[in-house]
This record gives C-alpha cells, structure tokens and sequence, in this order.
C-alpha cells in the first residue's frame, strides 16, 4: 500500500513537471510601446500606494487576460513627471488575444495619461529592458520671458535667452564613450558610470530649446543633468568648454543643479528586431463601408 501510494506521488509529481513544461512552452512574450504624460504618477516603478505606470499596466493586464501576478518589465524607470513618446514593456502570457484587441482592451481600461500605442510578439526570453540596443530622450526647455499656461506640466521654463549655438558646442564634449560621474545622480544604483553617448544635438524650435540625445544606456538623473549644465552655458554662466573640464572632474558637485522631471521625455527605445508584420497597428484606421468610398 506504501509503495502504491508513492507511486501516486511520483505520478503526480511527473504531471505537475510535464503541466509547468508544457505551460512555459504555450507562453507568448509581448512587447508593448506606450505614451503617457507623467505629470500625476510617481514615475514608472510599482510602489506601495503610489500611483504608477507599472501598477496601472498591470492591472490592465490582469483583468484583461485573467491573469494574475503578472510581471511586466519595462526598458527604464523613469521618474515622478517624466513623460514617454516611446517607452517599452514585456511582458508573458498563456492566453492567444489578438494583438489588436490587446491594444483596444488596455486602452479601454487604462487610465486617461497612458495610452498603448503598438504590441507586437517577440521571441522566448525576450525582456525590455536587458535586450535595449539604446535610447533617445528628449529634453524641452521653453525659453521666452512669459511663462507658459499649457506647457507648464510639459517643458522646463527659463526665461533667459539661450545661445543655442554655445550650448551645442558643449554638447559635443560629451559624445562617445565616457565615465558620467559628474552626470549621474548621488542615488544612482548603477554597478559603474561607464556610458556611450552616439548623438546629441540641440535646437531651437520657436519658444523651445530641444535637446536630444542618443546612447547605448542612461544613469539616474543622467539626461536632466545634461539638461541643467548645457542650460548654463546657454545663459553664459560658463563657456562650452566647461563641460568638458566638468566630465573630466567626474564630481557631481562641480556641476548646476538637475533640470526639472516635467521637460524630459523618453522618446525611443532600439531593438535588434525584424520587422513583424503580425503586430498591432501604430494608426489606427476605421476601414470605409463601400457606401462611403469615393
């Protein structure tokens, strides 16, 4: 009777290894690209009673896909009122939704400052933030003595007039690859300062000043302390080539202080992807009835 009952054991042990198998096999990974204005969440990281991203795409997700526990996994972390253009997340799921209903259904549940923009399938083992080949952040200052009324939640107002070209120049000390130091924050978690930097350009676009910058990788405060010091040589406060001198001091000290959470935007994230022609529609176009073709 013992060795029947052990047999019923290891049969049912053998089930639950063949059940977990077979379960990780029929598992699909999606790759989600979203916007959101960032102005009212504590940034993207799940916290406790915090209002964030992360917290209000899970949810989403688990009453869409009955699911639960889900773990999502984005490209970064962005700050409380940092806003994305472009920002990804992956995540699993055993359940085959459509990817273009996956789309409508999140966007029909989350809330108001999020919105999904594309899902598309990537491989097994594929994860947002550990397969990113680079990113793009946009950093907005307005630049024009009157403060603004609708891009006060969505730009850095300095009212000083800015030498586009002087802050140009000192951009350019900080492109390839460099120990960051002076740019990063004193909380940033980061095993080293070590960072690629491929393009960052800066120009004027009417009462905005744009700053753009492209890299394999970022540190913590990284872009907005780019932000804040080519802002004070914008306004004179230094020379450009200060910002070399100030790369090379690799002290956080020595530099201005950190630009506002409101003016940065994760704009694009890179990934060694083929293109798929089964993943959900960027534009969503409601087809014509015959009746109203031309």
């Amino acid at each position: 009777m013992l060795d029947n009952e052990g047999d019923v054991g290891q049969d049912r042990h053998q089930k639950a290894k063949h059940d977990t198998k077979r379960s990780m096999s029929l598992a699909r990974t999606i790759l989600l690209t979203l916007e959101y204005d960032g102005t009212e969440f504590s940034g993207w990281q799940i916290q406790p009673d915090c209002r964030t991203i992360q917290g209000e795409l899970i949810k989403a997700l688990e009453t869409i896909l009955q699911e639960e526990d889900k773990k999502v996994t984005g490209s970064g972390r962005t700050d409380a009122g940092v806003h994305a253009l472009g920002m990804c997340a992956s995540f699993k799921t055993e359940k085959d939704i459509r990817l273009e209903a996956l789309v409508r259904g999140l966007n029909s549940m989350l809330p108001y400052d999020i919105s999904i923009l594309t899902a598309r399938e990537v491989p097994a083992g594929f994860c947002a933030r550990r397969n990113s080949k680079g990113k793009r952040y946009r950093y907005k200052i307005w630049n024009t003595l009157r403060r603004p009324a609708l891009e006060r939640l969505r730009a850095w107002h300095v009212y000083k007039p800015l030498d586009v070209d002087a802050m140009r120049e000192g951009a350019s000390y900080l492109l390839g690859r460099h120990d960051f130091s002076s740019f990063r924050a004193s909380k940033c978690t980061a095993k080293h300062p070590t960072r690629d930097i491929w393009n960052i350009t800066v120009k004027r676009e009417g009462h905005f000043v744009v700053i753009e910058v492209f890299g394999s990788a970022f540190l913590r405060h990284m872009v907005r302390n780019i932000a804040g010091n080519l802002m004070v040589v914008g306004a004179g406060e230094h020379p450009p080539e200060w910002i070399g001198e100030l790369l090379r001091s690799r002290d956080r000290r020595k530099g201005a202080k950190t630009a506002p959470p409101h003016g940065l935007y994760m704009l694009h994230v890179n990934y060694d992807l083929p293109p798929d022609e089964h993943s959900s529609w960027s534009d969503i176009q409601v087809p014509l009835r015959p009746k109203d073709k031309a």
